[in-house]
């Protein structure tokens, strides 16, 4: 069997990379967040600013990173099989 795809420790390093980079932006939308919270706010915007972060904002955030967690969770996979492929 033939199998296509990149050298399987290449593909373990990226994925790992990959989970570094969703870690990092998680802590940074984490701390958008947290200073959001922290700061006193003032004025007719902050309803809507605070709609737009939870609502929108947050969601999206979280929703790239679990992207990216689950892409890194099938290169891992890919490099197994691709060595499990050729032990046979």
């Amino acid at each position: 069997m033939a199998y296509e795809g990149m050298d399987p420790e290449e593909q373990r390093s990226n994925a790992g990379k990959m989970q570094n980079t969703t870690a990092a932006a998680h802590a940074a939308v984490q701390g958008v967040a947290a200073h959001f919270a922290d700061t006193d706010k003032f004025g007719p915007w902050v309803q809507q600013f605070a709609e737009d972060m939870y609502g929108i904002f947050m969601p999206q955030m979280h929703g790239i990173v679990n992207a990216m967690n689950d892409n890194a969770a099938v290169l891992l996979r890919r490099a197994q099989m691709q060595e499990d492929a050729s032990r046979s």
